[in-house]
């Protein structure tokens, strides 16, 4: 029945004995286990067995999705879409067609995984809807309205579980909650804060959903004084933990991303609730969630406070750290000095990359006819994926000859990828500090579109504090033209990429310390607020309220240079 590397043999013909739901469990356990190879095989099982299982067919197309096979994994998802309408498969459906680049199709996919309102994919969904870089204030609350749970809109006040502080100096219980305390962009941002943290005024606990936990999660553990596994365990069961432990401050850094436990949030865990940006910097929605860290470049007072349901509490200086990629190349010379066509270079995530960002990215190379374009895409398996993807821009009018695609790759083997780049490029959605901060390590600046509203606006906080504000582009002449600009000017580009690891050496990005001291004294101030009952500073229901704090936290600026 099987070959010897426990995979069922490819002639099918001999399987109609075997009971499709058997093929079908097997399939399942096999990409549980991450073992796509065969997860694969046995959904073909399925399939040839039962050709009109959606079931196998949306199992196929997970798989091969999951492989960085979107075009593939689409005409699967597709089939089974046709044989039954749910959530969960308009939110797969909607995951391959941003993989893909069509980001419109997406969109309506994931519209209807929201309204198909099964969970967590309404969650995803959201997620992946907060990618739309044309998405305004009130249509993000609506969308959240519509994708949390009634009962996480629900307002519980702390004074009503937790007795008021006593003693407003004494070592406070910070708790932090997040599914990527192991090898993951987010950790990057979060290792260094807990080491840095003040033990004597402080302790603290990890609630970790680490399902396959690495040399990265054993640092994460050690550096705790208490460490809680949330894998498998019901919000309630842990929220009740989390009160039993007498948790002061409870720390979310996941948002909506893979591996949140907001839902402890809901239950309302403990008497001071805030979100970190380090996974999902956006608001959460989520009444229970009092706060929200942020800074006075990344989110100034006004326009910025009708996005977020918490309270925004702005550090005055750089509020996260990042850790520098250890073992990465030697930034290497300018290619374009060394004969080569001059490359930009787009090396986010291909969902982050909609037709926006291809309709942006098609003008500049059609101005600069002789430049090149760098990507991230499927693997070079999925020919139909390459094709799609390459069909987008020729829809622009590019050849395939202008657009290269590299598929993801070990961190190091990525990394040295930067050195066939000129120029970034970061795409129009939301996108992650990590992609311009390695860019920059690796001796590429980006160019950062930064639109009138205040939803995008990661890449200003972090080129404000590395001294490039002239890389901040408000509109897309201003960005065609900066690129243009520098496709020029080879040699000033070249002085830039020496120096870019001096400049993120001595930037605040690079020492956690003074980022743990101002954090720390947010948490401080937070906890004086609490024990002299000015805490919560919004009392009652504010899920739906957009026009920003009528009354809010006071002295949470720490004084200090902002290096």
């Amino acid at each position: 029945m099987s070959s010897s590397q426990g995979r069922p043999s490819g002639n099918f013909t001999v399987l109609s004995n075997y009971s499709p739901d058997a093929w079908l469990q097997a399939a399942e356990t096999f990409a549980r286990a991450q073992r796509w190879a065969e997860a694969e095989s046995y959904f073909r099982a399925a399939l040839a067995v039962q050709p009109g299982s959606w079931e196998a067919l949306a199992g196929m197309g997970e798989v091969l999705r999951l492989q960085r096979r979107p075009g593939d994994a689409l005409s699967f998802l597709e089939g089974a879409r046709a044989l039954r309408a749910h959530p969960k498969l308009d939110f797969l459906l909607g995951l391959t067609y941003l993989e893909l680049g069509a980001a419109e199709k997406a969109r309506e996919s994931l519209h209807r995984a929201i309204q198909g309102g099964a969970q967590p994919f309404a969650l995803f969904a959201f997620y992946y809807l907060s990618l739309n870089p044309n998405l305004d204030a009130e249509t993000y609350h609506r969308l959240l309205a519509q994708a949390l749970p009634p009962e996480w809109q629900a307002w519980t006040d702390p004074r009503t579980l937790f007795p008021r502080g006593a003693d407003p100096d004494r070592r406070l219980r910070l708790g932090y909650v997040s599914g990527d305390f192991k090898t993951h962009a987010v950790a990057g941002y979060v290792e260094g804060l807990l080491r840095s943290h003040d033990r004597e005024a402080f302790e603290l606990f990890c609630f970790a959903e680490v399902t396959q936990p690495d040399a990265t999660t054993a640092r994460f553990r050690a550096l705790a004084d208490g460490w809680v596994s949330t894998v498998g365990r019901a919000d309630q069961e842990v929220a009740l933990e989390i009160r039993a432990l007498g948790i002061d401050i409870l720390v979310d850094l996941a948002g909506f991303t893979d591996g949140n436990r907001l839902g402890v949030f809901a239950q309302r865990a403990a008497p001071i609730q805030l979100a970190h940006p380090a996974g999902y910097s956006l608001s959460r929605g989520m009444p229970n969630l009092d706060l929200r860290l942020s800074s006075f470049v990344a989110e100034p007072p006004g326009e910025a406070d009708r996005w977020s349901t918490e309270s925004l509490l702005r550090v005055d200086g750089a509020h996260f750290s990042y850790a520098w990629p250890q073992n990465a190349p030697e930034v290497g010379p300018l290619p374009c000095l060394s004969g080569a066509p001059f490359t930009f270079g787009c090396l986010a995530a291909p969902h982050k990359v909609g037709e926006d960002s291809i309709r942006l990215f098609s003008r500049i190379l059609r101005e600069a006819p002789d430049a090149r374009l760098l990507c991230l895409g499927p693997v070079a398996e999925d020919r139909k994926g390459l094709d799609f993807r390459r069909g987008r821009f020729a829809e622009e009018g590019i050849g395939s000859d202008r657009v290269d695609f590299i598929h993801p790759l070990p961190r190091r083997d990525f990394l040295a990828v930067y050195g066939r780049v000129d120029l970034g490029l970061l795409p129009l959605s939301v996108f992650g500090a990590t992609t311009p901060l390695d860019a920059m390590w690796m001796g590429v600046p980006s160019l950062y579109l930064d639109p009138p509203d205040a939803m995008r606006h990661g890449g200003r906080n972090i080129y404000r504090k590395l001294g490039l504000e002239s890389w901040v582009l408000r509109s897309e002449d201003d960005y065609v033209a900066a690129a243009l600009g520098w496709v020029r000017r080879p040699d000033e580009l070249s002085d830039l990429r020496k120096g870019a690891r001096a400049r993120l050496l001595g930037s605040p990005f690079d020492d956690p310390v003074p980022v743990a001291r101002r954090i720390e004294a947010i948490y401080r101030q937070l906890w004086i607020d609490w024990c002299r009952g000015r805490f919560p500073y919004l009392r009652g229901p504010r899920a739906l309220r957009h026009s920003g704090p009528a009354e809010g936290p006071p002295g949470l600026a720490p004084a200090g240079p902002d290096r």
